[in-house]
C-alpha cells in the first residue's frame, strides 16, 4: 500500500519515541534482574568458615563441597592460605567467578581459572554436567517450525510484488513456510527453509492463475554460535523463484548476529544488531545487497513487574529498524516483469523499515508441555521508507501469522 509522506513520517516518530520509551523501561527492569543474580565466590565470610587444621576464622577457609544447583558452578580451592586479610580474599573472590554454564563459555572460564590459579595455587578439578547440544530439554538435537500467513502486501527489499496498477481494494498475500535445523555440537548449526507466497491478484498481474506461487524460496545455511564473544556468525544459499514471471535467482548470503547482553548488563540480547550481504546472480549478472539493523525480541515474563500478570506474561515485543544499501539488485531484479517498477541500477543507500511484531505463546499460557512445542500467534507491522532509490517507494503492510515449533 502507497504512504503518503507526511502522515507515515509522523507515524514513524511517534512509533520511535514509543520504542526508546519501552526499551529504556525494560532496560532498567532487566539490569534490576541481573544485579540480583551476582555469582557465587569461592570463600565463605570470615564468621561463617569454622576452624580447619588448628587455624581459625579468617586463617582458614573449608574445602565446600561443589554444588552446581541453579547451573551455578563454584571454584572451591583445597584451602585459603592462611594470614591473608578478608580485604584481600574479598578481591581475590571479585577476579575469578564462573557466570552460568554454557558450553560455549568455557574459554571465558579457562581465563578465569588461570587468574586462580596465578592467586592461590592449584585449581581442584570440578566436574561440569556434559552438554551434548543446546537444547537438553530434546530427546535429539533437531528443531522445526511451520507457519502459515495472511498479509496486506509482499514487500521485499523496499520493492512492493503483489501491487499493480489500477489494483484498487487490497489483495491479500497468503504465506506458508517450513524450516528445520541440527544442532550438531561443536560444529554449529544447519537449517533449511522453504516458503511461498500466494498472492490473490496474480491472475490480473501476469495473467497466470492465482493459485501459482507468486514466490517459493528455498534456503540452506550454516550458523556458529561463538558466545564466548556474543557473536553468531551465518552463510547460506538462497534459490528464489518467482513462479508467476517464470524467473529465477540466486544468492550467497553471509550474516553476523551480536549478543549485547553484556554491553547493556541485559540476561538476554537487547538490541540484537545484525549485518547481512548478500551476492545475487540473476540470469548473467550479479549485483549484491548490504544492510545493517537491530530486531530485539523482548520477553515479558523476563521482567518482574510483568512476569505474573495473565497474558501479558505469555507476550513478547520485536521492534526492528534497518537500512538497506542497493549495489545494483533493484534494478536489476525489477527487470523479471514490467508489472513491477522500472529504472537503472544503482549504487546507493536505498530504504530503511521499521517495524513491530508482537507474539503470544499459546502453548505457554495453556500449560502445554514442552516436549509437545509450542504454538505462537505473531501480528505485524511494516513501513520501507525510500530513501535515495529512484524506483521505490514508501511502502506499509501488515498481518497476522500462526506458528507451530518444536
Amino acid at each position: 500500500m502507497k504512504a503518503r509522506n507526511g502522515l507515515w513520517l509522523n507515524a514513524a516518530i511517534a512509533l520511535g519515541a514509543f520504542l526508546i520509551s519501552g526499551a529504556g523501561t525494560l532496560l532498567a527492569q532487566q539490569q534490576r534482574v541481573g544485579a540480583s543474580q551476582r555469582p557465587v565466590g569461592p570463600c565463605p565470610p570470615a564468621e561463617q568458615r569454622p576452624a580447619q587444621g588448628g587455624a581459625t576464622g579468617a586463617a582458614a577457609c573449608p574445602t565446600p563441597t561443589p554444588r552446581t544447583s541453579d547451573n551455578v558452578i563454584i571454584g572451591d580451592p583445597a584451602s585459603c592460605p592462611p594470614g591473608i586479610a578478608d580485604q584481600q580474599r574479598d578481591k581475590d573472590r571479585d577476579i575469578f567467578r564462573f557466570d552460568r554454564y554454557d558450553r560455549a563459555d568455557e574459554d571465558a572460564n579457562r581465563v578465569a581459572a588461570d587468574t586462580w590459579i596465578a592467586h592461590n595455587g592449584e585449581m581442584p578439578k570440578i566436574k561440569a554436567p556434559p552438554v551434548e547440544f543446546s537444547d537438553p530439554d530434546k530427546p535429539i538435537p533437531l528443531s522445526f517450525i511451520i507457519s502459515y500467513g495472511l498479509a496486506s502486501d509482499h514487500v521485499w527489499r523496499g520493492i512492493n510484488w503483489s501491487e499493480y496498477p489500477g489494483e484498487g481494494r487490497e489483495k491479500p498475500n497468503h504465506q506458508a513456510g517450513a524450516g528445520a535445523e541440527f544442532d550438531a555440537g561443536a560444529f554449529g548449526v544447519f537449517g533449511g527453509t522453504v516458503w511461498f507466497d500466494w498472492f490473490a491478484g496474480t491472475d490480473t498481474m501476469t495473467g497466470r492463475s492465482s493459485g501459482v506461487p507468486l514466490e517459493s524460496d528455498y534456503t540452506a545455511y550454516w550458523r556458529y554460535p561463538i558466545r564466548s564473544i556474543g557473536l553468531t556468525p551465518e552463510v547460506g544459499w538462497s534459490y528464489i523463484r518467482f513462479n508467476a514471471f517464470e524467473e529465477t535467482s540466486q544468492e550467497l548470503y553471509a550474516r553476523i548476529q551480536f549478543d549485547d547482553s553484556r554491553l547493556w548488563g541485559t540476561q538476554s540480547a537487547f538490541l540484537n544488531p545484525y549485518v547481512f550481504y548478500a551476492i545475487e546472480y540473476h540470469q548473467t549478472d550479479w549485483t549484491s545487497w548490504l544492510e545493517f539493523g537491530i530486531k530485539p525480541r523482548w520477553v515479558m515474563a523476563d521482567v518482574s513487574a510483568l512476569a505474573e500478570i495473565p497474558v501479558i506474561r505469555d507476550m513478547w515485543f520485536s521492534p526492528s529498524l534497518s537500512v538497506g544499501w542497493d549495489f545494483g539488485y533493484i534494478g536489476d531484479i525489477t527487470e523479471v516483469s514490467p508489472a513491477l517498477p522500472q529504472g537503472g541500477r544503482e549504487q546507493r543507500c536505498a530504504n530503511g523499515v521499521a517495524g513491530l511484531e508482537v507474539g503470544y505463546d499459546i502453548g505457554h499460557a495453556f500449560n502445554m508441555p514442552k516436549e509437545y512445542g509450542s504454538v505462537i500467534v505473531i501480528g505485524f507491522l511494516n513501513y520501507s521508507c525510500a530513501l535515495g532509490n529512484s524506483i521505490l517507494s514508501d511502502e506499509l503492510w501488515g498481518g497476522i501469522k500462526v506458528a507451530y515449533l518444536w
